[in-house]
């Protein structure tokens, strides 16, 4: 994976709440959008970044606040790293985990730290 340029970077820092999960999925279709992703390529990279998010939003401490940092990778794709700045999740429930497989390309996480990252590409 080769990342073209740092300005091709986005962060969020979002409150772990519920109603922030959005800002983040928006986030990520709105990049998708701009690299021609289809509909449904779209989609599916909401549904995986929704999947994500929540999985770390339910883990987080009160307070706490969930990092999600978006790159464009070669032009045709989109990488994701998320991290929770405090708190832990539990095991990730396998059809969870099967769901965010099924729509991405690429995905790794280590659900001791609260640490996921995933890549879709066009």
């Amino acid at each position: 994976m080769n990342i073209t340029d740092a300005a091709e970077r986005v962060t969020l820092a979002i409150p772990a709440v519920t109603r922030h999960i959005r800002v983040a999925r928006t986030v990520a279709a709105s990049l998708a959008a701009d690299l021609d992703f289809s509909a449904d390529q779209i989609e599916e990279l909401r549904i995986a970044v929704d999947e994500i998010v929540s999985l770390l939003v339910e883990g987080a401490d009160a307070g706490s606040e969930v990092t999600v940092e978006f790159r464009i990778v070669d032009d045709r794709g989109i990488e994701m790293d998320a991290s929770l700045a405090q708190g832990s999740i539990a095991d990730v429930p396998a059809l969870t985990e099967q769901i965010i497989r099924a729509v991405v390309d690429d995905m790794r996480l280590d659900d001791r730290s609260g640490w996921f990252t995933m890549q879709r590409n066009q």
